[in-house]
């Protein structure tokens, strides 16, 4: 549906300058259109006629817009607390919407339920989905004349955006495109940072609310790979 190819842009921070890759130009407005349109591909190549998905917002979007543009259909969870002008997007594609009472971690632990009786099409879970998310870590690498960027800072909830920049400059590293590693940190709220903190050796914490719920994700479950991509980058949290 035309996603990729976002624009690179420079501004100045406190004297530096940054890149900013605008990734709410994908067609449903967000990175995820990357893995999804990815995984979605897949599972209708492979005869998945209906799948499910949990998400807030922007995730079940993007699986909403690319499960109909498959003629797929689509269910997506969210937490009953959610805003409803975040799920009219998914219900304009056609999504059934369920929400579900308590914590954005609740929702997802009811999706897990749920996968028994239609494919849980996750985007924390399915590997397919990080094959589309390091498309990223390729668009960064060709924008920036076909080398790697110093750092790459990516907001972080469950991971997948750091885990496909860490898979894609893996792979350019391996085919001898690029000769090192940018170094990745992976920005999460205060209130819920369950890998900043496990990277820093700090004690868990109880989630608190924050104003970022899309990356509020309690119980991440790629934590363990997160962690590893920070510390093959000598990046940070």
């Amino acid at each position: 549906m035309g996603e990729g190819c976002t624009p690179l842009i420079s501004r100045a921070f406190g004297g530096a300058t940054a890149l900013l890759k605008c990734e709410w130009f994908m067609p449903t407005g967000s990175f995820k259109d990357r893995g999804a349109s990815v995984m979605l591909s897949l599972l209708r190549a492979q005869g998945i006629q209906a799948v499910l998905e949990d998400s807030s917002g922007n995730g079940g979007a993007a699986i909403a817009a690319y499960a109909a543009a498959g003629g797929m259909r689509a269910k997506i969870m969210v937490p009953s607390s959610t805003s409803p002008a975040k799920t009219v997007q998914s219900r304009a594609s056609g999504a059934e919407i369920q929400l579900v009472p308590g914590s954005r971690q609740e929702c997802a632990d009811a999706a897990v339920r749920e996968a028994a009786n239609i494919f849980y099409a996750s985007h924390n879970w399915h590997p397919f989905f990080l094959q589309g998310t390091k498309t990223l870590a390729y668009e960064l690498w060709e924008d920036l004349g076909f080398r790697a960027p110093d750092n790459v800072i990516v907001p972080c909830g469950a991971g997948s955006n750091v885990l496909g920049c860490g898979i894609g400059f893996a792979e350019l590293l391996r085919a001898g495109q690029i000769d090192r590693m940018p170094r990745i940190f992976a920005a999460q709220p205060v209130n819920c940072a369950p890998i900043a903190r496990e990277f820093l050796d700090l004690d868990a914490v109880a989630p608190q609310p924050t104003i970022a719920e899309g990356t509020a994700i309690a119980q991440p479950i790629r934590t363990r790979e997160c962690i590893g991509v920070l510390r093959l980058s000598q990046g940070a949290r």
